[in-house]
């Protein structure tokens, strides 16, 4: 075994002691951060993942894992889990528009709503031109009640 490999390895042992220790001050309240802010518990555990496969990654660059930090990169997941949702939640209300040919307002506000949307403006502007495979387009703004 070479200098550098017996380097290497006490490197990796410094950095898994880092990240564990980290792990051990800040997973109970990181999880409990997102389980105050997320609909169920598989999402937070989720989420409480993300965030210390950032830490494990951050320990690679030497810097201090306090739980200050770990509550950062937490916002920053939470913040991307929320874009993503809102992401899902209008192509979700996108896919059931094609579902339906000729829907009514009502119908269209009741299926936003299931997908958590308000809408400000329903039939913004309804084309019959064939767009696609036949599919006509629907404009309207939709956004989080």
């Amino acid at each position: 075994m070479s200098l550098q490999t017996v380097r290497k390895e006490r490197g990796d042992l410094e950095r898994e002691k880092r990240f564990l220790a980290a792990h051990a001050a800040g997973h109970d309240r990181i999880y409990r951060y997102f389980r105050r802010r997320t609909d169920n518990a598989a999402t937070a555990e989720d989420l409480c993942a993300e965030v210390f496969r950032i830490a494990w990654e951050k320990t690679g660059e030497e810097c201090a894992l306090s739980v200050m930090v770990l509550f950062g990169i937490a916002k920053n997941v939470l913040r991307n889990h929320g874009r993503s949702a809102i992401r899902s939640a209008s192509l979700f209300g996108a896919l059931q528009l094609e579902r339906y040919e000729e829907s009514n307002p009502d119908q269209l506000r009741a299926m936003l709503n299931e997908a958590g949307l308000a809408v400000d403006i329903v039939f913004g502007g309804y084309h019959d031109e064939p767009v696609g495979h036949g599919v006509g387009t629907l404009t309207f703004t939709a956004h989080r009640p």
